[in-house]
């Protein structure tokens, strides 16, 4: 399964035959029951394994055994051979479709013992994909919930910054009276709404960093600064700055600059 081994070292072909009785630990086991001591080669009395005592020989990394995203617990392994259970369950690696094994796998396993006709046959993509159902579905729900965040954003934005500019008519008209051209008029407006916008985005990007950092915790399989996601962001905020700005400033610089100075 990939699990790493962390120290000493995992189980041999002795362990699985007449070796002596050794077991591997994970390593929250090795924190809570040794602290800073080092367990291996300590012994451990399994009364769920025959009742008998097992040599401590590994210690492995934690990994999720029931559900992504469950708690760190204290586990154990045992050779398998050494100490079988009433269900097992094969792990086949393969590089190509894992689905195209299913039948000669389990025509393999019959041809050995019929109790070995496997009760169900799934892909390791698909077991993952069930457990991180909840996840999935609030993943998709926040998702939802901050695109319509970030249109509401939009659609506020364009209304304050169009109907700030619309207000300047007046101050339009006063430049235009004193010999301001059109592109003056916008470069004037533009250059000021890109003041705003590198403002905002000066205070809002490391905020929203920080934010990105609180939720890490909450993550797994994504990183949490996306690069991609910061950058439509912006660059649909800074279109609709850009639209906001632009759209009234050539309205009132079309106008006659007596009714500009006539506005309210």
């Amino acid at each position: 399964m990939g699990t790493r081994v962390l120290s000493d070292r995992g189980f041999d072909d002795t362990d699985q035959s007449d070796g002596p009785s050794v077991v591997l630990i994970s390593e929250t086991m090795a924190h809570r029951f040794w602290g800073q001591e080092n367990p291996i080669g300590k012994l451990i009395h399994l009364k769920s394994a025959g009742g008998r005592d097992y040599r401590i020989v590994g210690i492995v990394e934690d990994v999720p055994i029931n559900e992504i995203g469950e708690r760190r617990e204290p586990y154990f392994y045992l050779p398998y051979w050494r100490n079988p259970t009433d269900s097992m369950t094969f792990v086949i690696e393969t590089d190509g479709n894992p689905l195209s094994l299913a039948q000669p796998v389990r025509r393999k396993l019959i041809s050995l013992s019929h109790e070995l006709d496997p009760f169900m046959i799934t892909t390791q993509q698909q077991l993952v994909a069930y457990s991180s159902g909840p996840y999935q579905m609030t993943a998709e729900l926040v998702s939802t919930l901050g695109t319509l965040g970030l249109l509401l954003t939009a659609v506020g934005l364009y209304g304050v910054i169009s109907y700030g500019v619309t207000q300047r008519t007046r101050e339009i008209g006063i430049r235009m009276a004193l010999g301001a051209d059109r592109s003056t008029i916008l470069r004037f407006v533009l250059g000021e709404l890109a003041a705003l916008g590198i403002l905002g985005f000066a205070l809002g990007i490391p905020l929203a960093l920080l934010a990105a950092r609180s939720a890490s915790a909450m993550l797994f399989g994504v990183a949490p600064w996306d690069a991609t996601a910061f950058f439509a962001a912006g660059a649909l905020l800074s279109v609709v700055l850009f639209v906001a700005g632009a759209i009234p400033a050539r309205r009132a610089a079309r106008i006659d600059p007596m009714v500009a100075l006539r506005y309210e």
